[in-house]
């Protein structure tokens, strides 16, 4: 023997040294790292006293190929490096149908497991090749491109501890350049694949079986079974993850890193789809987790990944109250299209915002300069529109919009201008307000006391007159003995209006008036003091812009 290196005797050799191995079947493999003229003594040995017959020993060099001896790291970036400029010493049956250069690595498996080797990071299309010992064995595995719409490698495979791997950094078709080698130790045995950075409707799809539980998330998914892959930021910002398309009751959750991972964030959602937005710095890896609810919830399953905030100028969290944002869009991009925008686009302003509970909420635009466009998402800025609205009222330049959403929903807010139109402006948000009021009047008299969209408004209460459709209430009280006229003049859908007593959804009912056209009115004397719940429902279950106006 000449040089130094790995080399591997292949046989019955249940002891060699410090290299010991029985092997299975008929056939027994060790690697040893030896100096220089080193002697050793190579035994192939009988497993019991009636073990004997024919016997074949192979020795070859596992280095022949071998850049560095990596021994047996795991984690992000073991090895890093470029391939330009390399030897090409491997044959990758993956590669395409030009050769490149190749970087390889010898690895030993610190622990019996899973591990998962991947090249998130590289700076080309790579491929990742895995052979058991030498550089002429036969792949273990080949990978080009894991997911649709990535360039880096993943392969997984289950060792034993002290097994010895040649990992192959090769390049797709010729290519070739900066390389980030990655290994994911067997923490993450609950791992099903590597998703690299993917973005996009159906990242992945597959099916769950019945079966064990590898892990189980903070709101549920303990007892069902789950499939989980890792996926890495592309980029620093909040990204937004579901299943809509899933056939069964599921848990979608995240964790930090590995299977055994903090729980970053879990929803069970409703019906067969969840939801949950994470905020992720650049490059960091997650493990997403798609799990059954109960023990007999699994079926064919859909993972969708988007960027929530492509657009987003600033997340708000959960703040609520008059002012939460204000700012001009004068000068900022044109990044979002609102449906009620007019004909010509202009700079837009987008904020992320999360519900501090579930209840309705009312988001608007007064106290803004100029006409402005006020639109709602769901999680990701690319989401079709809950809601948009141009003009809150009839004369007016202000926007409103009045969603009911459960607790923990993200919503991206987008503050335009109609028609081109710049300025300054300011958000409101209003809420949350449960059952069938939407705010507190105090009270207000004069034209447009309140406005907003009955868009997306549940139907909560009804009257004599014949209000069914989406509704809204507002409190109110009568500042002194007198008649007071209420009326919808401007509204933009046909309308019913009506008042409870009490300011209550289930108090008596006063006086209702279903007009004609988009207008209804109705006049009640009241005490002074005297509280009252006033309703604006859709007739027939019409919806739209409403305005309120009170004398």
């Amino acid at each position: 023997m000449r040089g130094e290196g790995d080399f591997t005797w292949v046989g019955h050799i249940p002891c060699f040294g410090t290299g010991l191995n029985n092997g299975t079947g008929t056939s027994s493999t060790v690697t040893q790292t030896v100096t220089a003229g080193q002697r050793v003594v190579v035994v192939i040995d009988g497993y019991l006293s009636t073990s004997y017959g024919p016997f074949v020993l192979n020795i070859a060099s596992a280095t022949a190929c071998v850049d560095r001896d990596l021994g047996s790291p795991v984690g992000p970036g073991v090895a890093m490096g470029t391939t330009v400029g390399s030897s090409d010493d491997v044959a990758a049956t993956c590669g395409g149908a030009t050769r490149a250069p190749d970087v390889s690595f010898l690895w030993r498996a610190p622990v019996s497991g899973r591990y998962t080797f991947d090249t998130a990071g590289s700076s080309f299309d790579t491929v990742l090749t895995a052979r058991s010992v030498m550089c002429t064995a036969s792949e273990l595995g080949c990978s080009n491109d894991p997911t649709t719409g990535v360039t880096h490698s993943s392969l997984s495979l289950t060792l034993t501890s002290g097994q010895t791997l040649v990992l192959t950094v090769d390049g797709f078709n010729g290519a070739s350049g900066e390389f980030v080698l990655n290994i994911i130790d067997p923490s993450a045995s609950c791992l099903n694949g590597d998703l690299g950075s993917a973005l996009g409707l159906a990242v992945v799809t597959g099916t769950t079986t019945s079966g064990a539980s590898d892990t189980s998330g903070s709101c549920g998914g303990s007892s069902g079974p789950d499939i989980a892959y890792t996926w890495t930021a592309p980029a620093g910002g909040t990204y937004t993850f579901d299943t809509v398309g899933s056939s069964f009751d599921n848990v979608l959750y995240i964790k930090d890193a590995t299977c055994t991972g903090t729980n970053l964030v879990c929803n069970n959602g409703t019906g067969n789809s969840s939801t949950v937005t994470q905020t992720v710095t650049a490059g960091q890896r997650v493990v997403v987790v798609i799990d059954g609810y109960l023990s007999t919830s699994y079926g064919p399953f859909v993972l969708n990944i988007a960027s929530a905030t492509a657009c987003v100028d600033q997340d708000l969290g959960t703040a609520t109250g008059p002012g939460v944002a204000r700012g001009s869009t004068t000068g900022s991009s044109d990044d979002m299209t609102a449906t009620c925008g007019g004909a010509m686009r202009g700079p837009d302003v987008s904020f992320l915002w999360r519900a501090p509970v579930a209840g309705r909420y009312i988001f608007d635009t007064t106290g803004s300069s100029f006409d402005t466009v006020l639109t709602a998402r769901t999680a990701t800025c690319s989401a079709a529109e809950l809601g948009c609205n141009n003009d809150a009222a009839m004369g007016a330049t202000h926007s409103a919009l009045t969603l009911t959403v459960t607790s923990g929903r993200v919503l991206v807010l987008t503050i335009d201008g109609f028609n081109g139109a710049t300025g300054d402006f300011v958000l409101n948000v209003a809420g949350p307000f449960v059952g069938c009021i939407n705010g507190d009047l105090g009270s207000a008299v004069g034209p447009a006391v309140v406005s907003g969209s009955s868009i997306g408004e549940l139907g909560e209460t009804t009257s004599s007159c014949g209000g069914s459709g989406p509704d809204v209430g507002y409190t109110w009280t009568a500042p002194a003995a007198g008649s007071y006229t209420f009326n919808t003049i401007g509204s933009t859908f046909d309308n019913v209006v009506y008042l409870r007593d009490g300011a209550s959804c289930t108090g008596a009912e006063l006086t209702c008036h279903h007009g004609t056209g988009n207008s209804s009115t109705i006049t009640r004397t009241l005490t002074g003091g005297q509280r009252v719940l006033v309703v604006v429902d859709g007739y027939a279950g019409a919806t739209g812009n409403y305005v309120l106006n009170i004398h």
